[in-house]
Order: structure tokens, then C-alpha cells, then sequence
């Protein structure tokens, strides 16, 4: 599978739920956040955002 960027990821994550979000992207921190989140709407749109924030920093060093 196929790393998908922090782009890729927020555009699904605006087109899905959390419970395919996980799937498609095949994240632990996506599956984790279902767990805790316990499916909440915004979650998958959240975790996108801190995907492209952490790619941003890993970036800027």
C-alpha cells in the first residue's frame, strides 16, 4: 500500500467517515482515533489536518 500525503488524506477524510477513513488509508493512528473518538463525524477531518501539520514540520527541519 501506498503512502498517501496529508492532502490525499484530508480530501478523503471531508468525503467519509471515520470507520473508511481508517480503511482507506490503513492508519494505526486512524484505527486508534475510531477507538477513541468512538466515531465521532469531525474526527477523520481532524486527523487529517495533524497528518498535514506533522508532514509540514517534517518538513520545515
Amino acid at each position: 500500500m501506498r503512502q498517501i500525503s496529508g492532502l490525499e488524506q484530508l480530501a478523503i477524510a471531508e468525503s467519509t467517515n471515520l470507520e473508511e477513513f481508517s480503511e482507506i488509508i490503513g492508519s494505526d493512528m486512524a484505527k486508534a482515533s475510531l477507538i477513541i473518538e468512538g466515531g465521532e463525524p469531525d474526527a477523520p477531518v481532524v486527523l487529517a489536518r495533524l497528518c498535514l501539520l506533522l508532514e509540514g514540520l517534517q518538513y520545515d527541519r
